[in-house]
Formats: structure tokens, C-alpha cells, sequence
């Protein structure tokens, strides 16, 4: 049978620097691996206005009588609309970094 003895003060303090060293380790790897996605990506920010793109080209797909050109424009709204913004979305996502782990707070002493 196992006996489960309490935590030292000191044991406590240690296990929670320990646990503090590996999120903050574990949020570094996370880190990195956003900016690496950011710098990929950054290649697209301004790339276009993509509301105002999209626009356009509703605005030209609807005053052409030509079915090839609608067919077209129709495409090439449904990538911008689907892959493009999905990504310019996920850049956008990319640019906030998260909040680096902080110790937690020493539970209060009860009083002996």
C-alpha cells in the first residue's frame, strides 16, 4: 500500500517552478513555430483588398452577357472567397501572440 505523504513548502515551491520551466518551454516552442507560420504568410499581407476585389468582380460577372467570362469570375471569386480569406483570416489569427505562462499565484498559509 502506497502512503501519499504532503508536499514541503519547499517540494511545493519546487514543483511549481518545475511545472512553470515546462509551459514556459512548451509556450516558447509554440512561438516559434507561430512566427515561423507568420513570416510565411506575412508575403500576403496587403496583398489586395479583398472585399473590394470581390466587389468588382460581382459588379463585372453581372453586366457581362458573356457566359465564359461569368464562368470565369465565378471561379476565381470562389477561390478568393474560400482559399484566399482563409488565409488572410489565419494571418491575421498569426499576428497575436499568445501570452507567455506566469507562476501561479502561492496558495494562502493556513493558519497553524
Amino acid at each position: 500500500m502506497t502512503v501519499n505523504t504532503p508536499l514541503s513548502p519547499e517540494e511545493r515551491a519546487l514543483l511549481g517552478e518545475l511545472n512553470l520551466r515546462d509551459a514556459i518551454e512548451r509556450w516558447q516552442e509554440a512561438e516559434d513555430a507561430r512566427v515561423q507560420k507568420l513570416a510565411v504568410l506575412a508575403h500576403l499581407d496587403g496583398l489586395i483588398d479583398l472585399p473590394l476585389t470581390l466587389t468588382r468582380l460581382a459588379a463585372v460577372e453581372a453586366s457581362t452577357g458573356d457566359i465564359v467570362t461569368k464562368v470565369r469570375i465565378g471561379r476565381v471569386r470562389t477561390i478568393l472567397t474560400t482559399d484566399l480569406a482563409t488565409l488572410l483570416d489565419q494571418l491575421e489569427q498569426l499576428k497575436v501572440p499568445s501570452p507567455m505562462p506566469v507562476a501561479p499565484e502561492p496558495p494562502e498559509q493556513e493558519p497553524e
